[in-house]
């Protein structure tokens, strides 16, 4: 620290401002603020005015870090798909309780995550609407799930509930809305995000 190689910043992780020039991380992180920590490390990622993330390796527990990679087919849900859409995930070493003091209840699991560089045929954050709107509600098709707009489509540039109904009337014969949100590999949430935009907004 006396050198200025590191600097030690105290807060909390959801809430400090990260430094832009980051490039990597490794954390340790308390298992109820896992899902929100993820979603603030693809927020630094994804922004512009800071370097995009190279690396990231952390100790989650061995659960959230199976749904993270959807391990089996009861773990697939938005928080994979939506995380997918940024990183390559793995699993990494499985921690058992007793590597902790206190010792908690259940086994941790490293989990790494590195950045690709996949481009999407429609607007990323129309996406992670349509992804975690569906899964809400999984058990149901998705005529069903999709046809409200999502609660928060105003935070997509051009788009607004007119257009989302009318984007889904165009399409409330597609096969793929007889189906569960889980049966979607991610690129077929892409090509079906790439259809509904295909629905032009109107001047």
């Amino acid at each position: 620290m006396d050198e200025g190689r590191l600097v030690l910043i105290e807060g909390d992780a959801l809430t400090v401002r990260w430094p832009n020039d980051i490039s990597r991380l490794v954390a340790n992180i308390p298992y109820q603020i896992s899902s929100p920590l993820i979603d603030a490390i693809t927020r630094h990622h994804r922004n512009p005015t800071t370097d995009p993330l190279r690396d990231v390796v952390v100790l989650v527990q061995e659960e959230f870090a199976e749904r993270v990679v959807m391990e089996y087919e009861s773990d697939v849900g938005s928080l994979g798909m939506v995380v997918a859409l940024d990183f390559d995930v793995d699993l990494g070493r499985r921690i058992p309780p007793h590597a902790f003091s206190p010792m908690p209840k259940v086994h941790s699991r490293l989990l790494r995550m590195t950045p690709h560089d996949e481009e999407w045929p429609c607007d990323r954050r129309l996406l992670v609407q349509m992804i975690r709107t569906a899964f809400e509600q999984r058990r149901k098709k998705l005529k069903k799930t999709l046809q409200k707009p999502p609660r928060r489509l105003g935070r997509v540039p051009g788009w607004h509930a007119t257009r989302w109904k009318r984007a889904y009337r165009s399409m409330e014969h597609d096969p793929r809305l007889q189906r569960r949100p889980e049966t979607l590999e991610l690129d077929e949430w892409a090509e079906l995000g790439a259809d509904f935009s295909s629905c032009e907004e109107e001047a």
